[in-house]
């Protein structure tokens, strides 16, 4: 079973991910008594909403999940979950790959004297080469490991940040340091980029389900220490950097590094992040594709037997026939195995038909995600505008919008404290969702 350390770095790592790279440039939109404000806020909220998860799934168990949840509370959401969860992890995986084909080249360089590898299309291509078998693979379990590796890759990246800070005399900081910035289109649409580095809401159902001892006070805890954890090395990471680059920062802050032993490293061992945690969004996320698709397509197109039917109908049959005759009980008998035979056997081919069909249909469907993110990560979208819109979409809806709804409407004991902060939860996650669209959608 999982220790609590174990769910700690589980939980935390979902959260940090890649978001921790464009907290220096929240510090350059919003200034930095603001960031850390705002930071503050969407934390308490995404810690709030993970512990009233945890209060609806008490009765429900170990089994809980977002649509189970749903099916209690409110059955007409269910697709809205689906198509939230899948844009969550299908925006990360892109996120992902908008790294890795970032920082790739400087890698690939430092290795090899070859022009051809600093086209990032081309590196970008070896890249999912690489990483696209593990995404077929039935079972991740081994994958789950990493998790730890990943986690200590992003604490080194943050010590080599405060390092640089501390000791590099070669950087100047030669840009004005801002404290508090005023609204703009800027200011607006930065919101969901706080709401996507705290969002972990996906896999708190995991640790619930694994941890052996999964009381609402121990949960309570883990999630405290997590947002505490997550809050630190945001503010760590986000100051120290946006201290050494000012306004200069940019979205993804590894590309302010200069090109040197400490930078090459760092690079190295964030693609290899990006690589082993790339399979791990993109399963779920063809997972709750394929529960999208199935709503509107039959995947099972053949009808199944269950083989409780089949048991009664040939348990029905051989009575019959003992009954017409009580002569021939042996032939009769070896007549009702053959047909059990026959029908167990039809049961078994048309189970694999289908079993067979469903796979090859989801195989076609990660291949056109695996595409797809490939094609959007190489026409120059920025790390920024994926943070900002799956943050105020699929982020908010999973981590402030749904928990407040699922406990509003649910049968638990409710207090005052967090049916107040519910409904200000709720408020405050549609306010982020539709000023960043807004504000997206508006043209300089």
């Amino acid at each position: 079973m999982k220790t609590l350390a174990s769910a700690y770095v589980n939980l935390l790592k979902t959260s940090i991910g890649s978001g921790v790279l464009n907290f220096p440039y929240l510090f350059k939109t919003y200034g930095l008594i603001t960031t850390i404000i705002l930071t503050v806020i969407t934390g308490l909220f995404a810690a709030t909403g993970l512990y009233l998860l945890m209060i609806c799934s008490q009765e429900m168990g170990r089994g809980a999940d977002l649509g189970k949840l749903a099916q209690d509370s409110i059955p007409w959401a269910s697709i809205l979950i689906d198509i939230a969860v899948f844009m969550k992890c299908f925006g990360v995986a892109l996120s992902y790959m908008v790294i890795a084909g970032s920082l790739l080249p400087s890698v690939f360089n430092a290795f090899f004297d070859l022009k051809l590898l600093t086209y990032k299309p081309f590196c970008l291509g070896i890249f999912v080469i690489a990483i696209s078998p593990f995404c077929y693979l039935k079972k991740m379990d081994a994958l789950k490991y990493t998790s730890f590796v990943g986690l200590l890759s992003i604490i080194f990246v943050i010590l080599a940040s405060i390092f640089r800070y501390l000791y590099d005399s070669t950087i100047e900081n030669v840009n004005a340091i801002a404290y508090a910035t005023l609204p703009d289109t800027n200011w607006l649409k930065g919101l969901g980029k706080f709401v996507f580095s705290f969002t972990c809401h996906q896999n708190i159902f995991y640790v619930f389900a694994e941890l052996e001892n999964n009381s609402l006070p121990r949960m309570k805890r883990l999630i405290v220490i997590t947002a505490c954890s997550a809050f630190f090395l945001y503010m760590s990471f986000g100051v120290s950097n946006y201290l050494m680059y000012g306004n200069a920062v940019k979205d993804n802050v590894l590309l302010n590094y200069p090109e040197d032993y400490l930078t090459g490293i760092v690079h190295f061992l964030y693609v290899i992040v990006m690589g082993v945690s790339y399979p791990l969004q993109l399963s779920p996320g063809k997972n709750y594709l394929m529960n999208i698709l199935s709503r509107f397509f039959d995947f099972e197109n053949e009808e199944v037997i269950p083989l409780e039917e089949i048991e009664k109908t040939v348990q029905v049959q051989s009575d019959e026939h003992l009954e017409i005759s009580t002569e021939n009980k042996k032939e009769q008998k070896n007549e009702v195995d053959f047909l059990n035979n026959q029908n167990v056997s039809f049961q078994n081919t048309t189970i694999k038909n289908r079993e067979k069909f469903k796979d090859y249909v989801e195989k076609i469907v990660l291949t056109v995600l695996i595409i797809l993110t490939y094609i959007i990560a190489v026409s120059g979208i920025g790390l920024g505008l994926i943070f900002a819109l799956v943050g105020a979409t699929a982020s908010t809806f999973m981590s402030m919008i749904l928990p407040a709804i699922y406990y509003l409407h649910s049968d638990v004991q409710k207090t005052i404290f967090l049916s107040i902060t519910s409904y200000i939860m709720f408020l405050f996650g549609v306010f982020v969702f539709l000023t960043t669209i807004i504000s997206l959608s508006i043209k300089r």
